[in-house]
């Protein structure tokens, strides 16, 4: 008769997946603010910032309100935008690959240990 004192290693392997999802988003919440709506936030004013970029007579009322916030002008918060998203579009696929490397290494675990060793990701190498 066989005792599981444990999780089997399907079982760990898939809570130790979950660990590295869980700190890729706590890393991306390093240089994102987290949210769905937030998201869209993000995305609307990036679009804003560049049509207003590309005529200064377009429409763009968070970079205006964000301008007035800031005490920026429209110029300058434009260019912050756009300059925050292209820096966001380098280092997000950076975040992913590296998640999902270390969860492809911890589907090719053959054991716990392995598996522990594998979920063990130094997040801040994306920033080096």
């Amino acid at each position: 008769m066989k005792i599981q004192v444990g999780p089997s290693l399907a079982e760990f392997k898939e809570q130790m997946k979950a660990k590295v999802d869980a700190e890729a988003e706590a890393f991306r919440h390093r240089f994102i603010t987290p949210g769905s709506g937030q998201a869209m936030v993000y995305l609307r004013k990036e679009q804003e910032a560049l049509d207003w970029l590309d005529d200064n007579n377009a429409a763009a009322p968070h970079i205006a309100a964000e301008a007035q916030a800031t005490g920026r002008t429209m110029q300058q918060m434009a260019e912050l935008v756009v300059q925050t998203a292209a820096q966001w579009r380098e280092i997000s696929p950076a975040i992913e690959a590296l998640r999902q490397q270390h969860k492809t290494m911890i589907d090719a675990a053959t054991s716990i240990p392995e598996a522990q060793a594998a979920a063990d990701v130094d997040w801040d190498q994306v920033v080096s």
